[in-house]
């Protein structure tokens, strides 16, 4: 298995209230950080571990995220899109964006950066058993305090995920999803005809998937750096800077 092949799809169609006025005139993945968007960092993370076709799920303002990375990346990336004309969610979006996988292949938050190995996420997934359709980032968070999302995931020492529970306090929850996963074409033997949008895969589609102990964890070295809110936009360019700082 080789990067080249693998398509990495990429969640952009969220509105990002959150982030008030920076939002207003662009989707949330092309918001700034050190002075480039939020995507350019995380496309060119998976570009330098030789990744190149890129599958972008887009909704708000999802014509000018096009653009954007048409003029940015198409030169040397292989790209295809797949716009939601109403919110969908992330089951939802990743539903309507089937035709465009093969397996195995990558899905990612767009705005959640997590500088893994995809390759070796990768290489966890084709070495698991039939049954297993996802491996999934998962970041053992030691201080719930420091601006991550509370831990959701509880696992088994074999690192097979027992639940996901987005909002609770369970002493089970030891892990955080970490926005990224490697999946089989398997995880969409788990949705319904009867789902109807907006449909979580987090909340909807995994834990259909748990029950059949179809999902592992991968362990995710660091933390996911997402750019939700602005004290967290801000937390992530500190840390790009540190990172350019160490490497100069």
């Amino acid at each position: 298995m080789t990067p080249e092949g693998v398509p990495v799809a990429i969640l952009c169609g969220g509105r990002g209230t959150r982030l008030g006025p920076l939002t207003d005139a662009c989707p949330k993945p092309l918001v700034p950080v050190l002075g480039r968007p939020f995507l350019a960092h995380q496309t060119e993370l998976l570009e330098r571990q030789l990744f190149r076709r890129f599958i972008y799920l887009t909704g708000y303002h999802g014509g000018q995220l096009e653009s954007w990375l048409r003029a940015s990346f198409g030169d040397r990336l292989e790209m295809a899109f797949s716009l939601e004309t109403e919110p969908l969610g992330t089951g939802g979006a990743l539903w309507n964006a089937r035709r465009h996988f093969d397996e195995p292949f990558l899905l990612l938050n767009g705005d959640s950066y997590l500088d893994l190995d995809y390759g070796a996420m990768l290489g966890a997934l084709s070495s698991a058993p039939s049954a297993v359709v996802a491996v999934v980032a998962a970041w053992r968070n030691p201080d719930t305090t420091a601006g991550v999302e509370a831990n959701n995931l509880a696992l088994k020492e074999d690192g097979t995920v027992t639940l996901y529970q987005k909002r609770g306090t369970s002493p089970r929850l030891t892990h955080v999803d970490a926005g990224a996963g490697a999946y089989r074409l398997g995880i969409f033997g788990f949705f319904r005809p009867d789902d109807r949008p907006p449909v979580s895969l987090e909340e909807t589609i995994w834990p259909r998937a748990i029950a059949a102990g179809g999902i592992r964890a991968f362990p995710a070295p660091e933390r996911p750096w997402d750019i939700g809110t602005p004290d967290r936009l801000a937390a992530f360019e500190r840390r790009l800077s540190g990172k350019a700082a160490l490497t100069a």
